[in-house]
């Protein structure tokens, strides 16, 4: 109805101003009719000059408004196509984000029972940890600088969570799908360097003479079963992410083969 009517408008105003052109011609040659014959043509020559130059550019006006008009028209169409487009593809993102994101704090949220951090506190309490790490400086130094990481990265995947919630497909910029895929990624690698060190924790207990308990149940259960599944899972969504992520920004995201499975152990007894 609003183009229609605009549309209405422009075409009475180009007839009003045709109109008027016309008439101011008639009213100026009228007053020229009563001048000497001389003077007549010169008259007639300037102003029959003048109304050309001044029809060219009433003309160029109105060519160069339509053109715009058609343009815009286009450009609105295909800003139409575009938004549809950039809802739909962010819409996927923020979905696969925030399943991401919701894994990560489960896997590490040192206050949920199948967190990694939540295992490795539990796995520092055992006695035979401990008559290992409480004489040893760097071992109970190594231990504190490893819960404190877990600690850290607690906050900063609740913080992701809390962020992520925000997002709408409407509203997300390039900058921030640039900024999440940063952060997640930061994210995921911490987590991994976190469950690597863990693993050459018990290696280097092992070495000191402590007995490989973890390989039995139930720590062989929660290392290799629960922590093993959450692990792998976490991984799967960080793949998943990937594919719905903007095509120019996945190379923000850990490779597939930065993405391993965790390296599961028989589980003995």
């Amino acid at each position: 109805m609003g183009d229609w009517f605009y549309r209405r408008l422009e075409s009475v105003l180009d007839n009003a101003i045709f109109a008027g052109v016309v008439a101011v011609i008639f009213a100026i040659w009228s007053f020229i009719k009563t001048l000497p014959a001389p003077i007549i043509a010169l008259v007639a020559f300037i102003s029959f000059a003048s109304i050309l130059l001044i029809l060219r550019v009433i003309l160029s006006f109105l060519d160069r408004r339509k053109a715009k008009r058609v343009q815009g028209d286009a450009t609105t169409q295909h800003g139409q196509e575009l938004t549809q487009e950039h809802i739909a593809e962010r819409l996927s993102f923020i979905q696969q984000l925030r399943a991401t994101q919701a894994r990560l704090v489960k896997n590490v949220h040192f206050n949920i029972p199948e967190s990694v951090a939540h295992f490795f506190t539990k796995f520092c309490e055992e006695s035979d940890v401990r008559t290992i790490v409480q004489p040893d400086n760097m071992a109970n130094i190594s231990v504190r600088l490893i819960t404190e990481r877990f600690h850290d990265l607690t906050f900063q995947s609740l913080e992701h969570q809390e962020r992520g919630k925000k997002l709408t497909a409407s509203t997300i910029a390039d900058d921030d799908i640039k900024y999440e895929c940063n952060k997640i990624s930061q994210a995921v690698c911490e987590y991994r360097r976190m469950v690597d060190e863990w693993m050459k924790f018990t290696e280097a207990l092992a070495a000191k003479g402590v007995p490989r308990f973890w390989e039995k149940p139930p720590w062989s259960v929660n290392i290799h079963k629960k922590l093993a599944d959450d692990y792998d899972e976490l991984m799967s969504l960080v793949k998943n992410l990937h594919n719905t992520t903007p095509r120019e920004f996945q190379g923000l995201l850990p490779r597939d083969d930065q993405l391993s499975k965790f390296p599961r152990a028989p589980l003995v007894g």
